[in-house]
């Protein structure tokens, strides 16, 4: 087994789709490729395990402030390849999503593919009722969370929401930087996710700001988090209907992110104002927006 695959990460607590998640990894990849399952404090019926020598199953006992991080760096651990991807348990994947991925990686870049929506019942892309919806290629921190975590509000923080203007105005750009992503898949080589400190537990309570601490991480270490519109992957919209399937303790969610908007906004100044100058200016934020950020 060569090293240039891709190892693929799938937390999971209590997942409707994790059986098919996981046949989405072995059977739209292309070349080498290996899933590592995590059953974080749960187990499955023999129905749902996939049989397949490319999956394996990490179970680990639970533990409520054991989460998500936790998870991640426990099969970062047990990795084959030399690529690393995280991946939410319930996505549907493009054909030969692994290749494109291991091919446009660079060494200081974390890579995401288009996300597309996924009709879990019909276990397929959805564009909505006349194909109206746009892939969200682009997503853009919301002015007035920020608005709230400068007064302590713990229900603010650095939230992305799509950008749809921008998506469709760089279309044409297969492979560009981005502000903001939602954090239901992305990958690295495996030697950056090290060198970059990804999935710090401590402040961010094992849940929350995943992939925001992902920009602050690689842009703090000289990289870049970059869309890769070459492939795509297919994200559950859980809603009311599915809900949370991972849950987390009480109050841990909104406590990383004012840990993460303090270390991110008030202690490193320089480098947030850095990222945001790449992409201003931003949908419904003031012009003055780096007075009003200075002086907090």
């Amino acid at each position: 087994m060569s090293n240039t695959g891709l190892t693929v990460i799938i937390p999971a607590r209590h997942e409707l789709f994790l059986k098919k998640t996981i046949e989405e990894v072995i059977g739209k990849a292309k070349g080498d490729i290996e899933c590592l399952a995590v059953l974080d404090g749960y187990d499955i019926p023999e129905e749902e395990v996939v049989k397949d020598p490319r999956v394996r199953y990490i179970k680990r006992p639970y533990h409520k402030e054991l989460t998500k991080r936790h998870a991640i760096n426990d099969a970062v651990k047990q990795a084959s390849f030399d690529h690393i991807m995280a991946l939410d348990a319930h996505c549907l994947l493009g054909e030969g999503y692994d290749t494109t991925l291991v091919e446009d990686c660079e060494d200081n870049e974390v890579l995401v593919l288009r996300r597309e929506k996924l009709d879990a019942e019909n276990w397929k892309v959805y564009r909505g009722e006349n194909n109206e919806l746009l892939p969200v290629d682009y997503e853009y921190y919301m002015w007035q969370l920020i608005e709230k975590a400068i007064k302590g509000d713990p229900t603010g923080g650095l939230h992305g929401w799509r950008w749809n203007e921008r998506t469709i105005a760089r279309k044409d750009i297969l492979k560009d930087d981005l502000l903001a992503f939602q954090g239901s898949q992305w990958m690295l080589h495996k030697s950056a996710f090290y060198e970059m400190g990804l999935m710090q537990t401590e402040g961010w309570t094992g849940w929350g700001m995943e992939s925001e601490s992902i920009t602050f991480q690689t842009r703090l270490y000289g990289g870049r988090v970059k869309i890769d519109k070459r492939n795509f992957y297919a994200h559950l919209y859980k809603g009311h209907r599915y809900g949370r399937m991972y849950k987390t303790p009480e109050g841990a969610i909104h406590a990383a992110d004012l840990f993460h908007f303090d270390l991110f906004v008030r202690k490193n100044k320089k480098l947030f104002f850095d990222l945001i100058d790449d992409f201003d200016p931003i949908p419904n934020w003031p012009q003055n927006w780096k007075q009003i950020l200075s002086n907090i």
